[in-house]
């Protein structure tokens, strides 16, 4: 276990467009002279959301995940994102905790103990905010949903092209289904799924534009801030929205009772 980031995250997810230029035009009439595109490898990441039973942390907007990319292949084990309520402004922002985990230490769920900075600040929110009936004296989290999204990313990058991107604008393909148990020891241990048995399969996209908060040097935040903003600005005057995460995606096109939403099954 290692806890290696606390994060701002800023950003605007929008549904998925007809085309990429859609957006990557509402970027790129916003961007300074010198301003670049680029595109990026794609990649695939396999996602499991952690929730009560009673689904308390989507009903707050939090989530809990547990990521591994397959592509690029890492096998160096899983990252867990614990994600505070979002502020909203037309995008969201909001503070986000990150540990590296290895799959014993994930299987620590069945006894309320994975370790780390991300976990404990979910079993935390739970203790405080999430009693619901079903949810246990301990705040107990369990598998959810797994979200397998295959990314498309194009960086944005200031004049004279440094290693690093002011904004990333994402386009994701999601595959989404629920996961019990057994499925999530499986997927945690060899990092397959089991499929002996029937069950429901959803699709949904989305595309992101993220403000690097990470890596932006202090000269530059003042106009990638303002950058940031107007392109949300045209993203709204062209008719987007800013819509859910992706955990309350997969609940909402799962047909998740629990969730609040009712979705008739395509």
């Amino acid at each position: 276990m290692k806890d290696y980031s606390a994060e701002r995250e800023v950003e605007l997810k929008l549904p998925m467009p007809d085309t990429h230029e859609d957006v990557l035009r509402i970027v790129r009439a916003a961007l300074p002279d010198g301003w670049s595109i680029v595109r990026r490898p794609s990649t695939i990441s396999l996602d499991t959301y952690f929730d009560t039973p009673e689904r308390s942390l989507h009903a707050t907007s939090t989530t809990f995940r547990v990521r591994r990319w397959k592509l690029p292949f890492s096998p160096k084990g899983f990252n867990a994102n614990w994600k505070f309520p979002p502020v909203a402004h037309g995008y969201s922002e909001r503070e986000e905790l990150k540990t590296k985990l290895d799959a014993d230490e994930i299987m620590q769920y069945r006894h309320n103990a994975i370790p780390g900075a991300a976990a404990r600040a979910a079993y935390e929110w739970i203790a405080m905010h999430c009693q619901g009936p079903g949810d246990g004296p301990a705040g107990s989290l369990r598998p959810a949903v797994h979200v397998a999204s295959q990314r498309q990313t194009y960086g944005v990058t200031p004049s004279g092209g440094p290693e690093w991107y002011v904004f990333l604008v994402l386009f994701d393909a999601c595959t989404t289904f629920r996961i019990d148990d057994g499925d999530a020891e499986r997927f945690f241990r060899t990092g397959s799924i089991g499929w002996e048995s029937p069950r429901r399969v959803a699709t949904f996209a989305e595309a992101e534009i993220e403000l690097n908060t990470v890596e932006l040097p202090a000269e530059l935040s003042d106009a990638a801030w303002a950058v940031f903003r107007l392109i949300v600005e045209h993203a709204h005057e062209a008719g987007g929205s800013h819509i859910l995460n992706k955990y309350s995606q997969a609940l909402a096109v799962l047909g998740d009772e629990r969730s609040g939403h009712s979705y008739a099954e395509a």
